[in-house]
């Protein structure tokens, strides 16, 4: 996402970041969930929206929420940001600011975790304070407090700085069709469901909250967020190398 915001990559480019790129890998966002306060959900990597293969994923009941790494191909970019509608019900939804360069890792999961009644935050815990302090303010105000909140800022950088070594710039290395190795950035997104039974895209560089398909049943979810996903990469929205986890409740030990 760095690009987004007019930054360039260098050598140097991680020191230059005030919210350093996350790496796409479902246990960096379960320790990090962890640290944020959450007690009962964890993090999966979805390998395919096959119910054989989602069968497969750690979690206790259906996923409650999906977290995608997508990289927006640059002719739909424009287009893209201005979907959503502010008047969108929803539980929770921030902005991303330019001061937030590559926090849309945590913010698709600061999304997806105050979106779902059934998460539980500890008493205290810093994800919980920020909820507190911003029930009543705008996305934008809510962006803005989120540059400020050292507690999680903190803890954000400490995560992005363990096992990341090949993404400190935010840039992921692939080869094209023909072998060249081609430098792409990538962006999280976070789907839910709100209390209407709507699937909600939820991206902070959006207008807003934008509702992907109705009458989606708990049942229902992950194929839902798997025909969007796959509609996207067929309709040359994003590129089809991306990943994606879900977010489910932890199953008994």
């Amino acid at each position: 996402i760095n690009a987004e915001y007019g930054i360039h990559p260098s050598e140097n480019m991680a020191d230059q970041f005030h919210w350093p790129p996350l790496e796409s890998d479902p246990q960096v966002f379960a320790d990090f969930a962890t640290k944020l306060g959450l007690t009962n959900y964890s993090t999966g990597e979805v390998f395919s929206f096959d119910p054989d293969m989602l069968a497969f994923l750690p979690f206790a009941e259906p996923p409650k929420a999906v977290i995608a790494c997508v990289r927006r191909m640059p002719e739909h970019k424009d287009t893209d940001k201005t979907r959503g509608d502010a008047a969108t019900e929803v539980d929770f939804y921030m902005d991303q600011t330019g001061k937030l360069d590559n926090a849309c890792g945590v913010i698709a999961l600061v999304h997806s975790i105050l979106n779902v009644p059934d998460m539980i935050l500890a008493d205290g815990s810093p994800l919980g304070q920020f909820r507190e302090e911003n029930k009543e303010t705008t996305p934008e105000q809510r962006a803005r407090s989120l540059e400020e909140f050292t507690a999680i800022h903190e803890l954000y950088k400490e995560t992005a700085a363990e096992g990341n070594e090949g993404n400190q710039d935010g840039v992921h290395v692939h080869k094209d069709e023909e072998g060249n190795e081609v430098e792409k950035t990538f962006h999280f997104i976070a789907y839910v469901r709100n209390g209407k039974g709507q699937l909600v895209e939820l991206d902070g560089t959006k207008a807003g909250p934008w509702v992907i398909a109705e009458g989606v049943s708990e049942q229902d979810f992950m194929a839902a967020v798997g025909a969007e996903y796959n509609r996207r990469i067929a309709e040359g929205e994003i590129d089809q190398a991306g990943a994606v986890m879900a977010l489910g409740k932890k199953a008994p030990e």
